[in-house]
């Protein structure tokens, strides 16, 4: 079969659900931030001191150095939780205990 007489695959540039799983960005004046790093904004606005305004800035500013280095926010506390736990892992054998479990 030639290269033209294949099937082509569609664009769905044009559809509206096609940009559906990108994330928000808010655009700074110098770069763009993921809008997620901003949920701490709710804090400053809805208690307005110069504790909640810290720890907002201290947020944003951990958020876009995730960014910045590549990690999601996700993809960030899975690699904390197996930076916790170690390189080994114990494995314990479930049926032995659902047996005693079950059967006292």
């Amino acid at each position: 079969m030639d290269f033209e007489q294949r099937p082509r695959l569609k664009s769905y540039e044009s559809l509206q659900w096609y940009n559906s799983a990108l994330m928000a960005r808010l655009g700074l004046v110098i770069w763009s931030i993921d809008a997620r790093s901003f949920l701490p904004v709710f804090l400053l606005i809805f208690h307005l001191s110069w504790t909640s305004l810290k720890i907002c800035l201290v947020s944003i500013l951990f958020f876009s150095l995730l960014e910045f280095y590549g990690f999601t926010t996700v993809v960030a506390l899975k690699r904390f939780r197996s930076m916790v736990t170690g390189r080994n892992r114990f494995v314990h054998n479930t049926k032995k205990r659902k047996r005693r479990f079950l059967h006292g």
